[in-house]
């Protein structure tokens, strides 16, 4: 997969997540469940995972945005080359 092939995916992926505001009581902990049936999968109960996953729709958007930027950075300057 290319690398504009791959952050198409990841923007698809992302654009299919519902935009709610993602939250966890305190105790932190996340359930999971399954898309096709919504039966349980399981539980996040680590604080520094849930937090993980509460603000990963948000560090998404941005590392999207951020992505984008520098392309379009180096699409109109190509001398100004973004080290791999």
């Amino acid at each position: 997969m290319t690398d504009p092939d791959r952050l198409a995916a990841i923007k698809a992926r992302r654009n299919a997540v519902v935009d709610l505001p993602w939250e966890a009581d305190r105790g932190m902990s996340i359930s999971i469940y399954a898309a096709d049936d919504g039966g349980f999968v399981g539980e996040i109960l680590n604080d520094d995972n849930c937090a993980f996953v509460i603000h990963a729709p948000a560090d998404i958007d941005w590392l999207i945005s951020e992505v984008e930027r520098l392309r379009a950075a180096t699409a109109v300057h190509p001398e100004r080359e973004v080290p791999p």
